[in-house]
């Protein structure tokens, strides 16, 4: 029984997060979730009381893939510096293949002026990116123009920004990545301390936490027919 509870909430959470990536946060349907998922809307609400729950419960999936690859990345790389490299290339593989990652963009940008969430989007990313370059910071990673960590931290805001604009206006992954990788070729020579430049790889490497596909099984940008952004 507490199995089949379990793969009930595992399609309702599946289905909100396509719904919520298609079409947005004020657009999406408890109907059509339920629908799409094969449940009943009592077997819903056993599960969720609103789509504010709902969507919540999303965000907090979407925060799980982006903060379980930190985790993993941290006991297997001992450089700030590369591990910030790699999780804007972690970030670009996920916006372009976890609808959820997407359906988080689009509920933040719904919902955070009235109920911002403690999974809300911009803020994991850019707590995330913090943390990474106060390490890289401490550990003397940095290069001598990025003394003080807000500029680094601007840096890596614009990279992170750009990354979210590839993925939404349709530019496939492995075109993103490699816009990426060329990105990084220019700005590690200035973001990087001399003697670290040259051991910092800027291309993506193994992501052993990466989802494998889409819902859609597309893996290149948003479902179809999303309408990046629109909230009316």
């Amino acid at each position: 029984m507490q199995q089949r509870s379990q793969r009930t909430l595992q399609r309702l959470l599946d289905s909100a997060a396509d719904e919520f990536d298609r079409g947005g946060y004020a657009r999406a349907k408890l109907d059509d979730i339920a629908r799409t998922a094969g449940v009943t809307k009592g077997a819903l609400y056993f599960h969720f009381s609103s789509k504010d729950e709902l969507a919540d419960a999303v965000q907090l999936r979407a925060r799980d893939l982006l903060e379980g690859y930190l985790h993993h990345a941290r006991d297997r790389e001992p450089s700030a510096l590369q591990r910030l490299v790699d999780s804007t290339h972690h970030l670009n593989l996920l916006l372009h293949r976890a609808p959820a990652v997407r359906a988080s963009v689009r509920i933040t940008r719904e919902r955070s002026l009235r109920d911002p969430s403690p999974a809300d989007y911009y803020r994991l990313v850019s707590h995330n990116a913090a943390q990474l370059i106060r390490e890289a910071h401490d550990r003397a990673e940095l290069g001598e123009g990025f003394d003080g960590l807000r500029p680094a931290q601007d840096v890596v805001t614009a990279i992170t920004s750009g990354i979210e604009v590839l993925c939404w206006t349709g530019v496939p992954y492995a075109e993103a990545a490699h816009r990426l990788t060329a990105l990084w070729d220019r700005l590690l020579p200035t973001l990087a301390w001399e003697g670290a430049r040259g051991r910092i790889r800027t291309g993506p490497g193994e992501d052993p936490t990466a989802p494998r596909c889409t819902a859609a099984g597309s893996g290149s940008g948003p479902g179809p027919g999303s309408v990046p952004y629109r909230t009316g």
